[in-house]
């Protein structure tokens, strides 16, 4: 009895302290860290940036020349409206002129009538030329001009021929007669002069 008692404490294994099985350094294996980018990936950013930089810069010449543009034709709009306007008040009195040069030239033709008849008082002549005078320097206090071109050059600009004369008195393709005398406001023509041309006989 005692023997096999022996036996069976021999056979009895002893308990493990651990039951965790002990780690072998040199098996184990390093935590894996995050890998680096790879230079291909790099580069592929850097290019993806600079086409977004170029864009960028795109947009904004773009964008710079446009308004550039923008200011350009707002200035010459300015511009534009202040000629007009200057315009307008420079030659507004056109159309007034317009109508008071019929009653000009009827008092001109009373006048020239007046001189040739013997029995018109002095006093009534007078009288019409100081009118004659006083209507002429309200018109240039305006502007108004008279076109008298008796001798001068053919200008079909502010002249109107109505019939060629084959004469020596003046050159060729110059003012003969002057049947009505012509107007300027300024630099603009309120109605031409009507004139004779000359031509060689």
């Amino acid at each position: 009895m005692n023997k096999e008692s022996t036996e069976q404490g021999s056979n009895t294994e002893e308990p493990l302290e651990n039951s965790d099985t002990p780690i072998n350094a040199e098996d184990s294996e390093p935590i894996a860290a995050d890998e680096p980018v790879e230079s291909d990936e790099l580069e592929t950013d850097e290019e993806e940036v600079s086409a977004i930089e170029n864009e960028a810069l795109l947009q904004v010449a773009t964008l710079k020349e446009e308004l550039l543009r923008q200011h350009a034709e707002m200035d010459n709009f300015r511009k534009r409206m202040a000629r007009e306007q200057a315009d307008r008040l420079k030659y507004h009195h056109m159309e007034l002129i317009r109508e008071l040069l019929p009653a000009i030239d009827s008092l001109e033709r009373a006048l020239a009538h007046s001189q040739q008849q013997e029995d018109a008082s002095s006093s009534m002549i007078e009288g019409i030329e100081m009118v004659n005078r006083m209507m002429q320097e309200s018109l240039n206090k305006f502007g108004v001009s008279r076109i008298e071109p008796q001798g001068e050059p053919f200008d079909p600009n502010c002249h109107q021929a109505v019939g060629m004369v084959q004469t020596d008195e003046v050159p060729e393709n110059h003012v003969l007669d002057v049947f009505q005398v012509g107007y300027y406001l300024h630099d603009r023509v309120v109605r031409p002069a009507m004139v004779r041309v000359a031509e060689k006989p």
